[in-house]
């Protein structure tokens, strides 16, 4: 069993971060000229368009080696904040190195890993979006007139991610959060940081894509980062909770123009009118509240409209993706490599209040609690714990793509929108019937 390489990343990132500063400032002397920082930089990149075929630990070594004396060199993004929301995340996520060293520009090794992953992303929603073949066209008789162009367009968009999304990652069970063990020694921890699986943090993206696996909170995080390539803000919808409770996540929401349209990646399926012949918004829900109470569960359908007025806007905004390195990299992508590297919570949350009537956001936390629960996995795979290795072998088993390396080149062209016809080549074959 080979340990996935991500957990050593993570785990790496995190020694890092806790024992390193950023070293930003230099003299004089150091300064070389603009020419070879720009060397450096392309070099990084050029690591990062091999990676589905490298050495992905050597790789990163290289690549953030390049990254480092570029940005040590290039001066500050003077737009970057630090997000004011990042202060909804509770303290035992927020007090490690990753969200501490937001504001640096020193890149570490989860920095490439995300990069990857990116790359992927944006592949995929570049060319499906740009796929009319029936089946990607499924929702589009169902989706509602709109007078404004750009909104049927994004709409469009957004119907082909998710109908690419629900085919190509298989529902798992969504895991209940596990119960601390009582006899646990020490400073008190949170599930994620003992290694017990729990709902949405227990495969990473790059698990989640490559395998082709995920529960529906994976399902729905992968549709929202495909969405951000494309420039559409997607959120999933809290439902209300007592103070110092967590606000579990109800149906996700694509923000179009003045409307969330709505989808339930449990189902696989758009949510639709009480008629189903359109998807519905969260306005024409308020607007009809017999039939909206009835997508709530049990618990929220007494009361419907507190619960609709209570909603939270949980925003994915992963640690890499407000930091300061990544805002200055993304002005540097251009061509082909250009991609959507960051995102502003705060301006979301903005979108929601004034123009949805949704009055408060968090940044929704399962992307935090993975990064904890890899770097304890990799510590419990290490001690060959044997519910880190039952855990792993159930739900990352590899073995098939080392036994045959061309399934997994297949699924790599699959994710990039390689689709080959000639037999003698290995990989994809057919029409781009993903």
């Amino acid at each position: 069993m080979t340990v996935n390489k991500t957990l050593f990343l993570i785990f790496a990132s995190l020694v890092i971060l806790t024992g390193c500063r950023d070293r930003t400032q230099v003299t004089v002397a150091e300064i070389r000229p603009r020419e070879t920082n720009s060397d450096h930089l392309q070099q990084a990149l050029q690591v990062i368009d091999e990676l589905d075929v490298s050495d992905f630990n050597q790789a990163t070594t290289t690549s953030i080696f390049n990254f480092n004396l570029w940005s040590k060199l290039h001066d500050d993004d003077p737009q970057w904040v630090t997000p004011s929301l990042i202060n909804t995340v509770p303290t035992a996520l927020a007090n490690t190195g990753l969200v501490q060293a937001i504001g640096g520009k020193l890149f570490i090794p989860l920095d490439i890993n995300y990069l990857h992953e990116t790359s992927w992303l944006h592949a995929i929603a570049q060319w499906v979006v740009a796929d009319d073949l029936p089946h990607r066209m499924l929702w589009e008789s169902y989706k509602p007139a709109l007078a404004d162009e750009v909104a049927s367009e994004e709409l469009t968009k957004v119907l082909k991610l998710f109908d690419w999304t629900v085919r190509n990652i298989q529902l798992a069970p969504l895991l209940d959060y596990p119960t601390i063990p009582a006899n646990t020694e020490g400073p008190v921890k949170t599930v994620s940081q003992l290694g017990l699986p729990g709902p949405g943090y227990s495969r990473t993206n790059r698990d989640v894509l490559s395998l082709g696996v995920g529960d529906w909170w994976q399902r729905a995080r992968i549709f929202v980062l495909l969405a951000r390539q494309q420039g559409i803000d997607v959120v999933l919808l809290g439902l209300p909770a007592e103070f110092g409770k967590t606000n579990q996540p109800w149906l996700t929401a694509a923000i179009i123009g003045k409307e969330l349209y709505l989808f339930d990646f449990k189902k696989g399926l758009p949510v639709f009118n009480a008629a189903r012949t359109e998807i519905v918004t969260l306005n024409q829900l308020k607007a009809d509240v017999d039939f909206g109470r009835t997508l709530f569960p049990v618990a929220h359908q007494q009361q419907p409209q507190e619960t609709f007025d209570g909603l939270v806007g949980l925003i994915e905004a992963d640690v890499v993706a407000v930091s300061h390195r990544m805002a200055i990299l993304e002005k540097y992508l251009t061509g082909e490599r250009q991609m959507v590297l960051t995102v502003a919570p705060s301006i979301i949350s903005l979108r929601l209040r004034t123009e949805h009537q949704i009055n408060r956001s968090k940044i929704w936390l399962p992307i935090y609690e993975g990064y904890l629960f890899e770097a304890a996995l990799h510590a419990k795979l290490v001690a060959q714990d044997a519910s880190a290795l039952e855990f792993v072998n159930s739900t990352r088993d590899h073995s098939l793509f080392h036994e045959v390396p061309q399934l997994l080149e297949g699924r790599f062209k699959l994710l990039r929108g390689i689709f080959d016809d000639d037999e003698a080549n290995l990989g994809v074959k057919g029409e781009n019937g993903a």
